[in-house]
């Protein structure tokens, strides 16, 4: 009587997991899954496999499995596989622990669980288009190809809890994701979520150290960031046509360099702040930001890059480096500055550098013992008889004479001399004696001396720990130099100075 009640249970047990659709396979072989399932295919809403299996077993998964709701591999180990595929070949090999690219392209699951297997690798697209609403890369996971769960259209929360072999664009362009747990990585990879919309909530690694190139790119719900002090490298439109409001990189004090277009066409930025360590804040980094009314450039670049702060709309006067020594290319193109004092280190300004800016007022150059060299169609939309033009006494005659220069309402003030610093005790000199050009500075050493043209062109570099380094120019034809004085005490100088 209790084998039959024992036999009677089990069968009412088998009827429940027929009729709930839940099936649990358990193979022990690759290439079996078909023959042990003891349900129709197509009735499948869950899956468990326990097992080997091999890309055979996954690509039946799913191609047959059309009502898949829930995919459980946890327990399951994929196997090699040589045999027929779908390429056209018409054969296709695959290593153990490798989940081929695209073969669950499409999957109609809405939750999966990978195999715990060390080293698993997740081929390129493999889940893409995938209906999954939820995604974990487990820390066992050794390599995630291009693309391995792009385009999945119900994709709501992802965590990735692996740090190695990771591809591009893993999660690009899923439309509907909110939440990323990527607290594990070092390094954001690139395109990683380029064009997920929807993406507001991102946890990070404390100490994460590079952000690839377009990682967040379009990610327009994505209102804020955390840049943490550990940050080394921001790679080009890392933000672009991101929502963020609000930049603050001011404790990124291991950042040298920021991307191409690494915040273009933010356009909720209302406010950008940098650490004075960035010496190079590349072409467009802010352009068309055109909410963007307040900005804190570093100290330490040394140019304002083309098309940098276009179409912005940062009002009043613009604080600009003190060491700055160009301006380039549509630089502030459409800016709404009224008023811009050009340090005396600044030798060049690009084509239409400063065009369109129709609220400039004032302009001051009066530091200036020479002439910036200048580009095309500088002005260019701005109404130069209405604008102040503050030049040294000395100047006057040059400035009111010059090309481009002598539009504007020109006023002169107390000229001064040749010297810009960072700080106010360097005393940094230059001194030509024939052709050889002295550079003195007193009571700290010279790291080392860069010699420009007028137009940017580097001449000659030369390392030093001397308080006086002559460097011969009579190779050059050049009469007015600028020279870039980088300091043992961390501070620069820029010497602007006539042979």
């Amino acid at each position: 009587m209790k084998r039959i009640l024992t036999t009677l249970f089990s069968v009412a047990v088998a009827a429940i997991a027929v009729s709930a659709q839940t099936v649990t396979a358990v193979t022990t072989a690759a290439g079996t899954l078909k023959s042990v399932l003891t349900t129709a295919p197509d009735k499948v809403a869950t899956l468990i496999v326990k097992g080997p299996v091999d890309a055979g077993d996954l690509e039946f998964i799913n191609t047959k499995m059309t009502s898949l709701e829930s995919l459980d591999l946890k327990a399951a180990t994929i196997e090699a596989y040589y045999g027929a595929g779908h390429d056209i070949n018409g054969i296709q090999r695959y290593d153990a622990n490798y989940v081929p690219e695209m073969i669950f392209a499409g999957l109609k699951a809405k939750t999966l669980t990978l195999p715990t297997t060390e080293k698993l690798r997740i081929g390129e697209a493999a889940f893409v288009g995938a209906a999954l609403t939820t995604v974990t890369i487990p820390a066992n996971v050794g390599m995630v190809g291009d693309g391995a769960f792009a385009g999945c259209p119900a994709l709501t929360s992802v965590v990735v809890k692996t740090n190695t072999g990771l591809g591009t664009d893993i999660f690009a362009n899923c439309t509907s994701l909110t939440k990323a747990d990527i607290s594990a990585l070092t390094e954001v990879p690139m395109r990683m979520f380029d064009g997920c919309t929807m993406l507001s909530d991102v946890i990070v690694n404390p100490n994460y150290t590079a952000i690839s190139s377009a990682a967040f790119r379009g990610c327009k719900a994505l209102k804020s960031f955390d840049f943490v002090s550990t940050l080394t490298s921001l790679q080009t439109s890392a933000f672009e046509c991101s929502g963020l409001q609000k930049v603050d990189m001011t404790a990124c004090q291991n950042l040298f360099a920021i991307g191409k277009y690494a915040f273009a066409n933010c356009n909720d930025l209302t406010e950008a702040m940098f650490a004075d360590n960035i010496v190079n804040i590349l072409d467009g980094a802010l352009f068309n930001c055109d909410k963007l009314t307040k900005i804190q450039l570093p100290a330490g670049i040394s140019g304002i890059s083309t098309a940098m702060l276009s179409n912005t709309h940062i009002a009043g006067k613009l604080e600009l480096p003190k060491m700055l020594m160009s301006i380039g290319d549509y630089a502030l193109t459409g800016c709404s500055v009224s008023e811009l004092d050009i340090p005396a280190s600044v030798f060049y300004l690009g084509d239409e550098a400063m065009s369109d800016m129709s609220e400039l007022k004032r302009i001051d150059v009066s530091k200036h013992i020479s002439i910036p060299s200048i580009g095309a169609d500088v002005w260019s939309g701005v109404d130069q008889s209405g604008v102040k033009l503050i030049v040294a006494d000395d100047m006057y005659g040059e400035f009111k004479t010059a090309e481009q220069w002598k539009e504007f309402d020109i006023e002169m003030v107390s000229g001064t001399d040749d010297i810009a610093s960072e700080t106010a005790d360097v005393s940094v000199k230059g001194r030509f004696e024939g052709t050889d050009l002295h550079i003195v500075a007193a009571g700290v050493l010279i790291n080392r001396v860069e010699l420009y043209d007028v137009s940017g062109a580097l001449l000659t570099a030369v390392d030093t720990s001397e308080n006086e380094i002559v460097i011969p120019t009579a190779d050059y034809s050049t009469r007015v130099y600028v020279v870039n004085v980088l300091l043992a005490n961390g501070n620069r100088a820029a010497v602007k100075i006539m042979r």
